[in-house]
């Protein structure tokens, strides 16, 4: 690989070339661009998470502490102006550059946001089928590992896949399994079933092997649907499919949604016993399986399995360690010591990790330790620190009852990230439940939030409170937009204050009130597919005993281009039992639901006794080509 000055001073050339051509007084010629190798990323030195400075920085020994009176200075020092994004340079954003090596520059680069502007660049201009087949396959890879709230990377999966197949390329087996992986990431495993049914219609010779096959299995034990991976696994050697060690590592995370640890170690020593290759990953998934027992016996025999097979535990091996050994009762400086280990042993660290250890500290009741866990010198550059990091900081702060710190991370998530998860606010949720409007008011305002950022922290504020049980106050707060009089009257209720508000008011058992959100989250929406609301609704009218109403609002969903999801299936069909099971009605909604690819959920058992009730529990598993 190229060191950083050589990689900056290419692309400074690629600069040059573009600004001399600019100068010439001879008509406009096309951009010269400098094709990155496909071996090489070349990145300016000032943003190389490589460079010296950086280096020299990462390897430095973790702080040594915080007093107690730097802890709230710490808590104010954003570390947002110190994360440093790739800027293209001038010639690339010039009209006349090929789009074709815009493409494939922002493949070499990974950046995510900068290919799919390019990509779009190259449609426009007609000119994707120029890309190659391993060009077409990158981009799917990325876009697999690219996780969006709003359907963005599905969306783009879609697109790149018919483009490729419209090029005259036909899929790998991997760009297949990257399909599968992007589709079900968009937190949509229907459709990645409904993908590997239409191979098996379309091009059954794809499914020959076993990569689609354990790329399926491996997202249903991602996606904690561990019966159904069981299943899957049941109908693979049924026919006739010999697994690999690929299949069993799959299986190994399937036994660990379903909370077995047991069989996922069973899992691990048949491996052993056939002579199957282990690998990290694999004991990484065992490690994980373990951690939520707490057995220290259990925790270090797999993990002192890599010092055994002459490896250097990866970061997510210790996350799990650190995780188990926390789940024990292990806080504090004693994680702290198994954090300093990883260091000398030269490991990076991760935000799942972080995580862990912020956690440890804060069940110590020790805000200056997680302080030191979240602001370690490795998150200046180049890292940006995740939901879970940020909420294991705020519950470090509330448990010892400082609730104007939390307020300030929660305000420093919210300017890094432009938008916030419950579980950040949720630890400070508890505070606001039968407080004065005031005293919110003032909170917010003191914390530094902003009028324009409030709303988005009280809708956070409420789904948290949701998620605590607490419909009542979720209510208040809700109740306190647009008042007169009230610090919120300024601030127009949105779309999605309406969409939680449905939720509350069902809670509360307000089922009237409830109708009443979901309307006005139809018209503030109302070209909004989320399937939720009506999933809230149908179960509301269940509780009051309206299974008609429940069912008509199921049926609303279809008409308005709202896709069905698993949520909503168990919805109608738990209305449906309450209501004596109208036979009429479960066996067409039964057809509907194996025609969408929906998997039931290990903890869904209306859908299970209607799959079952109709035709089979695993009925989804047909049209699979197994």
């Amino acid at each position: 690989m190229l060191p950083s000055s050589r990689k900056a001073a290419l692309l400074r050339a690629s600069v040059n070339i573009a600004a001399a051509s600019a100068r010439t007084s001879s008509p406009p010629t096309p951009v010269c661009l400098l094709k990155i190798s496909r071996n090489v990323s070349i990145v300016p030195a000032e943003h190389d998470p490589f460079t010296t400075q950086y280096l020299e920085r990462f390897g430095k020994k973790p702080r040594k502490g915080l007093n107690e009176d730097m802890v709230e200075r710490t808590a104010r020092n954003s570390i947002t102006d110190k994360v440093k994004e790739f800027v293209p340079p001038a010639s690339w954003e010039s009209p006349d550059a090929d789009p074709v090596i815009l493409v494939q520059n922002g493949i070499r680069l990974g950046k995510m946001q900068i290919l799919l502007r390019y990509y779009a660049r190259c449609r426009e201009a007609g000119r994707t089928s120029e890309l190659t087949s391993q060009d077409f396959e990158d981009i799917l890879k990325m876009i697999a590992g690219y996780k969006s709230s709003d359907g963005e990377g599905a969306r783009a999966l879609v697109e790149v896949y018919e483009d490729m197949i419209a090029a005259g390329h036909s899929p790998s087996q991997r760009a297949e399994v990257a399909m599968l992986k992007g589709l079900a990431s968009s937190k949509n495993l229907a459709a990645a079933v409904l993908h590997v049914r239409s191979l098996q219609a379309k091009r059954p010779a794809v499914l020959e092997g076993l990569e689609v096959y354990n790329a399926l299995l491996q997202l249903l034990g991602d996606r904690r649907r561990g019966e159904a991976g069981l299943a899957l696994f049941e109908r693979m050697l049924k026919a006739g499919r010999k697994p690999d060690s690929h299949t069993y590592a799959a299986l190994i995370d399937c036994h660990a949604a379903r909370g077995d640890a047991e069989a996922a170690i069973s899992v691990y020593n048949l491996l052993v016993r056939e002579g199957y290759k282990i690998t990290p990953g694999v004991l990484v998934k065992v490690l994980r399986a373990v951690a939520p027992l707490g057995k220290a016996n259990l925790i270090n025999k797999f993990f002192d399995e890599f010092a055994k097979r002459g490896w250097t535990p990866p970061t997510a091996a210790w996350a799990a360690a650190m995780r188990g050994h926390a789940a024990r009762g292990m806080v504090g400086n004693e994680i702290g010591l198994m954090y300093r280990s990883m260091r000398r042993a030269g490991v990076p660290g991760s935000t799942d990790l972080y995580s862990v250890l912020i956690n440890a500290f804060a069940a110590l009741g020790d805000t200056a330790g997680a302080n030191r866990a979240f602001y370690k010198a490795e998150l200046v550059r180049d890292f940006r620190p995740s939901s879970s990091m940020y909420a294991s900081l705020v519950s470090a702060y509330a448990n010892k009852n400082l609730y104007l710190l939390g307020w300030r991370v929660v305000r420093e998530a919210l300017g890094l990230h432009n938008r916030l998860d419950a579980a950040i606010v949720a630890p400070l949720a508890e505070d606001m439940i039968g407080k004065h409007p005031d005293y919110v008011r003032d909170t917010l305002t003191v914390a530094g939030f902003s009028p324009d950022d409030c709303g988005e922290v009280i809708t956070r504020l409420m789904q948290a409170l949701l998620v605590k049980g607490n419909g009542d106050a979720s209510v208040a707060l809700f109740e306190l937009l647009g008042q007169e009089g009230s610090f919120w009257k300024e601030l127009t209720i949105t779309g999605g204050q309406y969409k939680v508000a449905v939720e509350a008011y069902a809670m509360k058992g307000d089922i009237a009130k409830a109708q009443e959100m979901f309307n006005q989250w139809e018209t503030a929406e109302s070209s909004s597919t989320h399937a939720r609301p009506y999933n809230i609704l149908i179960e509301a009218y269940t509780k009051a005993g309206n299974v008609d109403k429940a069912v008509e609002t199921f049926k609303l969903m279809k008409p308005r281009g709202v896709v069905r999801d698993v949520g909503s299936y168990e919805a109608v069909f738990g209305a449906l039992e309450a209501g004596n099971g109208d036979p009429a009605l479960v066996k067409p909604f039964v057809a509907e639901a194996l025609a969408g690819g929906i998997v039931p959920a290990d903890k869904l058992e209306a859908t299970t006794r209607a799959f079952a009730k109709v035709a089979t529990a695993n009925a989804w598993l047909e049209g699979l080509g197994i």
